[in-house]
């Protein structure tokens, strides 16, 4: 590759970047700033926190099974075609199966349990599912602009959830009409949602395969990210939930930031070719703990202004709590880039030995953690199992790169 084609792909790349994280940022500000605040407001600390936490379960669903099924199609991408009927038979009959688990979850949860919240929930789970399986439309083609307007759909949907919430006080219709709009843009524009009737039983078999091993990872990890809502609810209260929002919400807000950069990374990395060596694999990993760094100071500052502003009533509850906080969730964020450029190189097995090392040393951790510190506590076991689960990607990626053929094509050093 000459230097003008290195020049060229840089560009792109960086060009992609910010079209991916405008798009995100563009989508949780609408969230984070407009949606959530309002949520507060009109439900109470106690009641927010127990929606939030219902929230976290169908994130933890959408993540799981939409972003896996997103990331196994384009990693199979690099092999050879693709087809919809896998991921789209796949994807629905897993939502099926979440019906009984949102049954359980509200009813075991305490919470209203009725019919029309039961489907309102489990609409809403579905549709988020959906949502984050179909940008795959524009990660196969490396088309971020389009990304960009999908995200922008999805922010317009939330922007109108947010006035029909005032007006139903149905909790799930602030989120529904985003993941709605997101959709119809993707059937009326893309292509990953059209059927095409092709099922290959050996193909799907092992589609099913990788899917499922990103799949169990990804539940791993993402208990561990919502861990706040599912931990502090059950052991604590929904306030404490409440709390430890406010608290790392800025760090969070950093972390989602994970989902379009690792898309343009894996979209990129997916069309190239070669392997990666060892030695700009740890280049990478010493760059993310200094940009770490710098992401922590921004946070913080973030975190006082953001708090002081939107959630007064907290303030002086959680501001103890914005460094360890954040630090945590900025941990996350930089070993979900870590693992994604794995992704491209490793098999899928690795995926699950950092997530499932991570989520057993946080588990106990944060039990005795809360149990003698609290909300304190619980913040110490997060940042502990997250600093874990970013440096054993480190090793387990060294160590495995090192083992590989040396093919200058897609090498940079």
């Amino acid at each position: 590759m000459s230097a003008l084609d290195k020049v060229k792909e840089k560009k792109v790349f960086i060009t992609d970047s910010l079209w991916s994280i405008l798009s995100l940022c563009m989508m949780n500000v609408m969230s984070q700033i407009v949606l959530y605040p309002i949520l507060r407001r009109v439900l109470g600390a106690e009641e927010y926190g127990n929606v939030l936490y219902l929230i976290s379960i169908i994130n933890i669903a959408g993540t799981t099974i939409g972003s896996s099924a997103n990331s196994a199609r384009l990693v199979a991408s690099v092999k050879g075609k693709t087809y919809n009927s896998d991921s789209s038979l796949f994807i629905m009959g897993a939502w099926l199966l979440m019906l009984p688990v949102c049954m359980g979850v509200l009813h075991w949860g305490g919470f209203d349990d009725g019919a029309f919240q039961v489907m309102m929930t489990w609409l809403l789970t579905g549709a988020t599912i959906w949502r984050f399986y179909a940008d795959v439309n524009f990660r196969l083609t490396t088309n971020y602009r389009g990304y960009f307007k999908y995200y922008l759909c999805i922010t317009l949907g939330y922007a109108l959830g947010g006035a029909i919430f005032y007006a139903t006080k149905v909790w799930q219709l602030i989120l529904l009409p985003g993941e709605l709009a997101g959709l119809v843009y993707v059937g009326v524009k893309g292509s990953v949602l059209q059927c095409d009737g092709r099922i290959d039983r050996l193909r799907f078999k092992g589609y099913i395969v990788s899917v499922m091993n990103l799949a169990l990872a990804a539940i791993l990890s993402n208990v561990v990210f919502n861990a706040d809502r599912l931990i502090l609810k059950n052991m604590i209260d929904g306030e404490a939930v409440t709390l430890y929002y406010v608290a790392s919400l800025m760090g969070k807000t950093i972390a989602l930031v994970t989902v379009p950069l690792n898309s343009v990374i894996i979209g990129h990395l997916a069309k190239s070719k070669g392997n990666m060596s060892a030695k700009s694999y740890l280049m990478l990993s010493g760059l993310g703990v200094i940009l770490t760094g710098v992401a922590l100071v921004i946070c913080v500052l973030g975190s006082h202004i953001f708090a002081y502003l939107f959630y007064p009533q907290e303030y002086e509850a959680v501001k103890s709590l914005f460094w360890t906080a954040n630090l945590a969730q900025i941990f996350y964020f930089a070993s979900g880039i870590l693992t994604m450029v794995m992704l491209r190189y490793l098999k899928e097995y690795y995926q699950l030995v950092i997530s499932a090392g991570s989520a057993v040393l946080f588990v106990v951790a944060a039990i005795f953690g809360t149990l003698k510190g609290g909300i304190q506590g619980f913040t110490w076991a997060l940042l502990i199992a997250n600093v874990f689960r970013y440096f054993l990607a480190v090793v387990i990626g060294a160590v495995e790169l090192s083992k590989m053929p040396r093919l200058n094509e897609g090498e940079s050093e």
